[in-house]
């Protein structure tokens, strides 16, 4: 089981690989979606800042699965552009299919 520390870690790089950025870990937000009353996601999603990145100053990232060891969870990453300002507003798109990766 690896730590928070190297989580972040691997995000770090793989926003890096993605972004083709630098990224620095700000803090990690809890997320709660329900529809009819149901869960349908609940998780943590880490908040990032973007060093250099031409369309964005932060991004969102977590792993989509049960929790963040999940080994069939997909890692998403989600540039903060509206309508994506928030963690919620990230994970609710995810949830839709659109507008993360």
């Amino acid at each position: 089981m690896e730590t928070k520390d190297d989580y972040l870690d691997c995000l770090k790089a793989e926003i890096g690989r993605e972004c083709g950025c630098p990224a620095y870990f700000i803090r990690t937000d809890t997320v709660h979606e329900e529809s009819d009353g149901k869960t349908i996601w609940h998780g943590e999603v880490e908040v990032f800042g973007l060093i250099g990145h031409p369309g964005a100053k932060h991004c969102f990232a977590w792993n989509h699965g049960r929790n963040r060891n999940d080994p069939n969870g997909e890692l998403v990453i989600a540039l903060e552009i509206l309508p994506l300002t928030s963690a919620r507003r990230a994970v609710q798109a995810q949830l839709r299919g659109s507008g993360c990766g």
